[in-house]
């Protein structure tokens, strides 16, 4: 999950340091690779290309985008750029509507769990646009649904939670083909809803996100799950989830 932000908090370093220590092995994070993964090797003709993982956070994707390209990585938390330098050195600290780059410049970009931290999201995706190749791929997470909206979201400093249309709106709006859009974290989808309503029905208030060590069977169960739904996703699209998953196209 990246960061996007301007003020940093004594909560904000201790949120970052916690997806540090768990964003290699939580089954958020390596459902989310695995789900990337899937995807690249499905629109990648080769490997010699160069991807721009903006708003990096602290560089959880580098393990994985590696694999397919040259990867650079972009934040605007000088604190996540710190934790990202253990994995990676070719890292600008900047925002995705300033970014440093020349036009045409990446054949990938991909922004997970960032835009719902821009405020001005269609100049930040017009940026986008501008650094990605001709035919490049734009790849976005983006957290679903309003109503799923908790504390978590406040944490994490997220701007809006979005629906299948909003975001094909969003992008369109910006000159983006869309390839493939869907909910993606399907099968956790009914946890998340319950354990979030029965919060707001109780009242029951937190001040962190939900981000924290998961039970070794129960993660390594919720992994498997995710390579389900990565599977799944090569035929169908998903109704419902905690997220959306969209592949777009420059032309």
């Amino acid at each position: 999950m990246a960061w996007y932000l301007v003020g940093i908090t004594i909560m904000d370093i201790q949120e970052y340091s916690k997806h540090f220590e768990l964003e290699s092995k939580h089954f958020w994070f390596e459902g989310r690779r695995i789900i990337l993964a899937k995807r690249l090797k499905h629109i990648l003709k080769d490997k010699n290309i160069k991807i721009l993982d903006g708003g990096c956070g602290t560089g959880s994707n580098f393990s994985c985008l590696t694999d397919y390209g040259i990867v650079f990585g972009a934040d605007n938390s000088r604190i996540a750029i710190q934790f990202a330098k253990k994995q990676n050195k070719k890292l600008v600290a900047s925002t995705i509507e300033n970014l440093p780059f020349k036009q045409n410049a990446f054949d990938i970009i991909v922004l997970l769990d960032v835009l719902e931290h821009i405020e001005l999201e269609h100049s930040a995706l017009l940026t986008i646009k501008k650094t990605l190749k001709n035919k490049g791929y734009l790849i976005i997470t983006v957290p679903a649904f309003n109503f799923l909206w908790s504390s978590h979201d406040k944490a994490n400093h997220h701007k809006r939670r979005y629906t299948y249309i909003m975001l094909k709106r969003t992008l369109q709006q910006a000159g983006f083909h869309i390839e493939k859009l869907s909910y993606i974290s399907f099968f956790l989808f009914p946890f998340i809803f319950t354990v979030r309503v029965i919060r707001n029905f109780c009242f029951l208030k937190k001040t962190t996100s939900d981000l924290a060590p998961a039970n070794n069977i129960l993660n390594n169960i919720l992994i498997f799950l995710y390579y389900i739904e990565a599977w799944l996703l090569e035929y169908i699209s998903f109704p419902f989830g905690t997220s959306l998953l969209c592949i777009a196209q420059k032309y």
